[in-house]
């Protein structure tokens, strides 16, 4: 009975310093004597029976290369000239730099606005806006012009040269030239659909100063 109880002694605590030698995030031990961790140096012998180091490498995948099933983004495109068949990366567009193109992200600068149709440009929800509120302000200091008692006695004229006191003069000359410029802006935001070039970013700009120089005449009339 002794010596099976010295014997199961000896067993348990053989078990036990296994248990400690061996930690549960150790690694396997390596079988091949040949084969070294990645990227170690490993030993082989030649043919004349020298032993010659081998360094094992393992490549990694570079930063500019795709992963799973993205694109590859290209580093720098510059084509001559565009005709449609270009590739260009998703949420880019063309903008011209020098004698090239480039492809650049959208709303990146100024002329990298996503392209639109000629009508949305120029009808969309933010255009009809910014220009019904600059033909707004110009019709009201056309009409507060127009209402003042001196314009019709002749002891005051306009303050621009360029422009006629007379009702009739002034809408003949400022409504064709907010018209234009209403076109012009959404010419330049449009860009191009079929060359994925970029469109005018701050075409807003316009419309804003023809709504500062309206209300600055508004107020001018007003005050005097």
């Amino acid at each position: 009975m002794a010596k099976k109880m010295f014997v199961l002694f000896c067993f348990l605590c053989s078990t036990t310093l296994l248990a400690q030698t061996q930690t549960p995030g150790s690694a396997p031990p390596n079988t091949n004597p040949t084969q070294g961790p990645p990227g170690a140096l490993t030993a082989s012998a030649g043919l004349d029976g020298t032993q010659e180091e081998q360094t094992t490498l393992h490549r990694r995948p570079a930063a500019s290369e795709p992963a799973g099933n993205e694109a590859p983004v290209p580093d720098g495109l510059h084509p001559a000239w565009l005709t449609g068949a270009e590739t260009i990366p998703r949420g880019m567009v063309w903008v011209p730099t020098g004698k090239q193109w480039t492809a650049r992200e959208i709303n990146s600068c100024n002329w990298c606005s996503k392209p639109m149709t000629f009508r949305r440009a120029a009808l969309d929800k933010k255009a009809i806006g910014m220009w019904a509120a600059a033909l707004a302000m110009t019709v009201a200091d056309i009409e507060v012009l127009a209402s003042r008692p001196c314009i019709h006695a002749g002891t005051c004229r306009e303050g621009n040269p360029v422009l006629s006191p007379t009702r009739t003069q002034q809408y003949a000359l400022r409504l064709p030239v907010l018209a234009g410029a209403w076109i012009g802006t959404a010419w330049l935001r449009k860009g191009d659909q079929r060359l994925h070039i970029g469109g005018m970013k701050h075409w807003w700009i316009l419309p804003m100063l023809y709504q500062a120089t309206s209300t600055a005449g508004v107020a001018a009339n007003l005050a005097r």
